[in-house]
């Protein structure tokens, strides 16, 4: 019995000096390559008045990432969607849309930021008559 312990430990502290690297690395996983891109709508709800008409007005910025973005916006009011390119971390737009569609309700929007190439991010926001 105590040969075959030994005999384990003994293979065992081989394998980790054979390959601490592996050992180690397994312990401690990679952080990611760079900062996730941060989508940010300003207000997060609005009152608008009463349809048809009322025009709401977001302040969106971009922080973190790297490289080129698209933004998509789904209104939520049947009135199709805003798409556009060209978004760089720390930027900064005003978006506006007019609800002119539909009838006076709570309207939900998904904002959608896509990278060049990598993944999808989206948030939601609400605008309510």
């Amino acid at each position: 019995m105590k040969n075959r312990v030994f005999s384990i430990v003994l293979v065992l502290t081989i394998i980790f000096l054979l390959f601490p690297n592996q050992v180690i690395a397994a312990t401690n996983p990679p952080g990611p390559d760079y900062e996730p891109p941060e989508l940010i709508v300003t207000p997060g709800s609005q009152n608008i008045g009463i349809p048809p008409g009322g025009r709401a007005v977001w302040t969106v910025s971009l922080e973190g990432g790297t490289g080129g973005y698209k933004v998509t916006v789904t209104w939520g009011d049947s009135c199709g969607s805003y798409i556009s390119s060209g978004w760089y971390p720390g930027e900064t737009r005003q978006i506006q849309h007019d609800f002119n569609c539909g009838y006076s309700t709570t309207y939900y929007q998904t904002w959608k930021l896509e990278g060049a190439g990598g993944p999808n991010y989206e948030y939601t926001t609400v605008v309510r008559y």
